[in-house]
């Protein structure tokens, strides 16, 4: 048995944890406000924008503008503020590739 404390979460919720590790503290309390599939999606676009480098500029600029996507839509959707909506793009900005 491994000594990690996320033994018992999913391949998805691994991928969700790691992403969510990606963002500032700020950012994090902007989504535990936010309804689970959203918090979720947005997550795993954020792990995916911060893809390894081998992944191509393409690939990695499909996955920003799918990031893009689910915080407009959040925006929209009324689950984000316009404001929360302002500091989830800088935050998308600074995600840098591994």
């Amino acid at each position: 048995m491994s000594n990690q404390p996320n033994d018992s979460l999913s391949p998805f919720e691994h991928r969700v944890a790691e992403g969510l590790t990606l963002l500032s503290d700020e950012v994090q309390a902007i989504l535990a406000a936010t309804p689970d599939d959203y918090r979720s999606a947005l997550a795993v676009a954020v792990l995916e924008v911060h893809a390894e480098e081998e992944k191509s500029d393409y690939g990695r600029g499909l996955y920003f503008g799918r990031a893009l996507g689910i915080i407009n839509a959040g925006t929209v959707l009324d689950v984000i503020t316009f404001k929360q909506m302002e500091v989830l793009m800088a935050a998308l900005r600074a995600i840098k590739p591994r």
